[in-house]
């Protein structure tokens, strides 16, 4: 009987543990710069960045954007995943590579599209954070059916031995 309600209990603890698992809300801040949105996530390095306006044709009044950044350790295995994310195609006005050879992200856009890079940013980012949820998740669900079944197991033996 004590068996019974010690299983019950553990039923009940273990029911609401995904809660701690919680969604995080969406990123986007009205007036962010897209570092500022790199720098938010906590996923990323940011090793340079740089700016340039284009002096021989200052009627255009245009400023290109660059910042290069990679994966934190603790984010490196998502690489798969958030290239994935990125060559699913990008916006007008964006264009993010991973370059290989240096295994450095770059980010490249006009000022003028910086709504449009930090919209896009989150969308990405807020994917990612789901993927990692999810996965977070499945682990729990994983160790709880081993300990299920390690449970089953003791009461098996102890009801037939």
């Amino acid at each position: 009987m004590s068996t019974a309600s010690a299983t019950s209990q553990f039923l009940i603890k273990e029911e609401f543990s995904f809660r701690r698992i919680l969604k995080k809300e969406g990123q986007l801040t009205k007036n962010s710069t897209p570092l500022q949105v790199l720098e938010s996530c906590g996923m990323f390095e940011i090793p340079g960045m740089a700016a340039f306006d284009f002096p021989n044709f200052p009627e255009a009044n245009k400023s290109f954007h660059l910042i290069n950044f990679k994966l934190t350790e603790e984010f490196a295995a998502l690489k798969g995943l958030f290239n994935g994310f990125i060559n699913l195609g990008q916006p007008l006005g964006v264009l993010m590579v991973f370059e290989k050879d240096r295994k450095i992200y770059s980010l490249k856009y006009y000022k003028a599209d910086e709504e449009v890079v930090n919209v896009y940013l989150n969308r990405v980012f807020r994917f990612v954070s789901e993927e990692i949820r999810f996965k977070r998740i499945l682990r729990k669900i994983l160790e709880n059916q081993k300990a299920f079944a390690k449970e089953e197991g003791l009461l098996k033996a102890e009801l037939f031995s």
